[in-house]
């Protein structure tokens, strides 16, 4: 910043000094017009010095405004590494995001598959928590819990009949009974909480499914 105020200060101080020796050199010959060769003469040795002093103003402006180009591209070059840099770890937060939800996917996955039904409903809900919080891995874990239901449902659940009073014997009228109809027992504790799982995920979701043509599928599960 001193170097261009000093700069500044004698470039304007060799134009004032121009303008002194010119308007003198002209009050000089309309007074003395024989002694116009001197003034000629005395002008060209002073040429030299404005020749100097455009020539200084001329390539310190260029350097100028080749350090101003410098400073620029030095600049563009910095936020487009700063750019660079925050993509890059946008990428890397992303990736590793994606990493701890295969992670709790295939740990929930896992419990669904415990024999201790606490176990296995913990799975459920920590898959129902991942179906909010991932838009990618939605269907993923709905069609594994259809699919949890499908498996644990193949076989109808009949409650037993119950057998006679008298030990097995029977009296011509009551043979002659229709025979009871077979009672169906309620879905397993994991089965209703998957069912309900299912059936309580937001409008947003639903409205999604049918955008894509998903659809859930319980075929051959015994719901009865």
């Amino acid at each position: 910043m001193k170097t261009k105020r000093l700069i500044a200060f004698w470039i304007l101080l060799g134009i004032l000094l121009g303008l002194f020796l010119s308007g003198i050199a002209m009050w000089y010959l309309s007074s003395h017009p024989e002694n116009l060769p001197w003034t000629f003469l005395s002008g060209l040795a002073a040429a030299p010095s404005l020749i100097l002093t455009w020539y200084w103003r001329t390539s310190h402006k260029e350097r100028d405004l080749d350090n101003d180009a410098q400073r620029i591209q030095k600049e563009e070059q910095r936020l487009q590494n700063e750019s660079q840099r925050l993509e890059n770890e946008s990428q890397r937060i992303w990736n590793e995001e994606q990493r701890l939800l295969s992670e709790r996917f295939n740990k929930a996955v896992e419990l669904l598959g415990h024999e201790t039904l606490q176990i296995r409903l913990g799975g459920i809900y920590a898959l129902e928590r991942i179906a909010q919080d991932s838009e990618r891995d939605h269907w993923t874990v709905m069609e594994t819990l259809c699919a949890f239901v499908r498996e644990r449902t193949r076989k109808p659940k009949l409650k037993p009949i119950a057998a006679p009073e008298d030990g097995g014997t029977s009296t011509g009228e009551e043979a002659r009974k229709p025979a009871p109809k077979p009672e169906f027992e309620l879905p397993d504790t994991d089965v209703q909480a998957t069912l309900t799982v299912i059936g309580r995920r937001e409008e947003k979701w639903r409205k999604h499914e049918k955008k894509k043509d998903n659809r859930l599928d319980l075929r051959g599960a015994h719901l009865e």
